[in-house]
């Protein structure tokens, strides 16, 4: 039907253009018509004017010969030129072969006619009257006249034939157009109804299509919505029990336990950790799939990244045995922009992946440029290990999700298979692409290429935070903290959390309690609980902000870790936004930030430790070691930058960044020497200095720190 109607609608169209052409071919024909008509009128008007000369001429010649009346004579020959002028358009009008005889005959009596009145007029104008009046006399004048006459009418006859002829043709062709013109608009007419007709029952089937697309896209929005929150409450009741697992084990293994007792709590700590990873790739895979995953365009730094990556799995790869080297080319830039939060991710993934499936030998990271322009660079990210490889086979199916390469891989490694599913979506979200190349028991080399913006320099180069259990405390001074949360075993988790701080609080069960208690006294921060019985956390906080009219910092605990939790927490009035299970140093440091009396202890000795395996003397060593080389560092780094001496500045910020790792300051310093160190020549004296005031703040502050244990 549709490809009938739509010949329809084209055979419309030529007839539409067929009868603009037959339209036009019948105007041409009238207009010839009607030029032939002309000019036969013209012709008949020519021989009556011819006539009526000839005679008017004849008749003036008698009267003035016979009758004596010269005056008679008088423009006789302006008459003569007239008839000389009909003569000669006569000849031009008349073509036509059928009466060319009968126009030269015409031509030649008038010829003569002419001629026999100019020797009567010789005649009269010499005073031979007689013989003019005899010349007369003679009548052959008159038979030339009747001659003409003659001549004229057949002329006349012959033509009157040929316009009765094209008048007939003009009335027919006009009649013919006329009814062509009608049937082909009639035929036209049909046609565009019919397309019309056509374009009507598809728009209308189109509409109903769209109404049922528009009733299924609902369907699935609801479907996603029921998914979401199905996902939202799993995420809850999961995270919570989750929550005091692995909150209870931190506690526990920092209690004093017998060897076997530690190995129990590694190993609940260590499945708790596994089970709140498969819940927390659940969810990103969700995040992806709703589209709910938002690539941010931020500037970062890619070495205080890379060294995060080191810090976060050398203990791993110490632990197994294996080497862990993480490098990026001469000509990568340090700063630039992206999501530096999915490029974590990604490599988080497959590190983590290289030293699970690596028993001895190697893992890398290599970063190199592939392509780099004015304002873009495309790095790429390759990851080599030594581990069990993958045979060609299975290589098609491993960045699909809960796929690993064997079944015996999941047996001997765990794993869900969630993790290159993710890094490949995460790969595809961020415009890059990712490659494997590996063999059985050979190794795997994994290869992402990223597209970055090129950062202009700026005062603050942020990298990513170390995801590391060493992190700096936090004392928390004379600040009380309201609690409210309703499960037992999260209220002992932070019940224990807060008293080995020393910190002053109260545990309420549910919103309307946390609202009553901040009736009746002050806190100076409240830890709200979002699903609580009675009122939850949503609805206290909007109670405490609007009616209570209470600025005091609220921050958010939830085990809903689905997209737009945090968003949402702060629509209502919260500060921030923590997550369960909840990490201890997480916990303290976003306290510390919204109280007035906390103190952020700079030293971190544990990696000292863990470095000298228990030998105090050489603990000892390394602290007076700082003590006596950090204030001359500082002093000399200090007189390179107001003397302008860029060498000398690479130099110091350099080897600062080596000596103030031993005391757990590379978090907090390692940003700022790496941006000293790079934009030694870039910066004027004026930013370098605030960036070496803000170094010599933290070195101070661990240097009293020292001295005061």
């Amino acid at each position: 039907m549709k490809h009938l109607t739509l010949f329809i609608f084209l055979v419309s169209i030529l007839l539409i253009v067929y009868l603009q052409f037959n339209s036009g071919q019948s105007i041409d024909n009238l207009i010839h018509l009607n030029a032939r008509l002309l000019n036969e009128l013209k012709t008949q008007t020519e021989l009556q004017k011819l006539e009526t000369g000839v005679v008017s001429v004849e008749s003036n010649i008698r009267g003035a010969v016979i009758a004596d009346r010269l005056d008679h004579i008088k423009n006789l020959e302006n008459h003569i030129r007239e008839i000389r002028k009909s003569v000669n358009r006569i000849d031009i009008y008349f073509n036509d072969p059928s009466t060319d005889s009968i126009v030269k005959r015409l031509d030649t009596l008038v010829e003569r006619k002419l001629r026999h009145n100019y020797n009567i007029l010789s005649l009269v104008y010499s005073n031979n009257k007689d013989s003019a009046e005899s010349l007369v006399n003679t009548y052959r004048g008159k038979l030339l006249t009747d001659s003409i006459v003659k001549n004229i009418n057949l002329l006349d006859s012959t033509r009157q034939v040929l316009v009765s002829s094209i008048t007939a043709n003009i009335g027919r062709n006009g009649r013919n157009a006329r009814i062509r013109g009608m049937f082909l608009a009639v035929l036209a007419g049909i046609s565009s109804m019919l397309a019309f007709w056509y374009i009507i029952a598809i728009s209308r089937r189109r509409q109903k299509l769209i109404g049922i697309l528009d009733a299924s896209e609902k369907k699935v929005k609801e479907a996603a919505l029921v998914k979401e929150q199905f996902l939202a409450n799993m995420s809850h009741e999961i995270r919570t029990p989750m929550n005091a697992i692995i909150g209870f084990t931190n506690l526990l293994e920092k209690s004093h336990l017998d060897n076997l007792q530690k190995e129990h709590v590694e190993h609940i700590q260590s499945s708790g950790k596994s089970l709140l990873a498969i819940v927390n790739d659940i969810l990103d895979l969700s995040k992806i799939e709703a589209g709910m995953l938002r690539v941010e365009e931020e500037p970062f730094n890619l070495s205080s990244l890379l060294q995060s990556m080191e810090i976060m799995f050398s203990k791993k790869a110490q632990q197994k045995n294996i080497d862990l080297v993480i490098n990026k080319s001469e000509d990568t830039p340090v700063t630039l922009t992206g999501d530096a939060m999915r490029l974590n991710q990604v490599l988080i993934n497959l590190l983590g992946n290289a030293i699970k499936f690596t028993t001895e030998g190697a893992v890398s990271l290599q970063v190199s440029v592939i392509k780099r322009s004015e304002k873009k660079i495309r790095l790429r990210f390759t990851v080599s290990d030594t581990g069990i490889g993958i045979s060609p086979k299975e290589q098609g199916s491993i960045f699909e999700r809960f796929r690993q390469a064997e079944p015996s891989t999941t047996r001997r490694f765990g794993g869900t298979g969630l993790g290159l599913s993710i890094v490949k979506q995460l790969v595809q979200l961020l415009d890059g692409s990712i490659s494997v190349q590996s063999e059985k028991n050979k190794g795997s080399i994994f290869s992402v290429e990223l597209p970055f913006g090129l950062a202009v320099e700026t005062d603050r180069l942020p990298g990513i935070e170390i995801n590391s259990e060493i992190q700096n405390p936090v004392t928390i001074i004379n600040a009380k903290i309201l609690v409210a949360e309703d499960n037992p075993v999260n209220q002992a988790l932070i019940s224990h959390l807060l008293q080995l701080r020393q910190v002053d609080f109260l545990i309420v069960h549910n919103g309307m309690q946390a609202v009553e208690e901040m009736k009746n006294a002050a806190y100076d921060l409240v830890l709200m609980d979002m699903q609580m019985p009675e009122m939850d956390g949503y609805t206290a906080t909007k109670l405490i902000r609007n009616k209570l009219n209470s600025t005091v910092p609220i921050i958010a605990m939830t085990a809903n870790a689905m997209p737009g939790e945090r968003e949402k927490c702060i629509s209502y009035g919260m500060n921030d936004y923590i997550s369960k299970p909840i990490n201890e140093a997480e916990l303290f440091k976003t306290i510390s930030l919204f109280t007035a009396n906390s103190k952020t202890n700079f030293v971190d000795l544990q990696y000292l430790k863990e470095l000298s395996n228990g030998d105090l003397e050489f603990e000892k060593k390394m602290i007076a070691q700082f003590l006596a080389q950090a204030p001359q560092d500082l002093s000399a780094l200090q007189t390179a930058i107001t003397s302008g001496n860029a060498d000398q500045i690479k130099f110091l910020s350099h080897s600062l960044k080596s000596s103030v790792g031993y005391v757990g300051l590379s978090e907090k310093i390692y940003p700022l020497l790496e941006n000293l160190e790079i934009n030694a020549t870039l910066l004027p004296t004026e930013k370098l200095m605030e960036k070496f005031e803000a170094i010599e703040k933290i070195c101070k502050g661990a240097i009293e720190e020292i001295g005061e244990q």
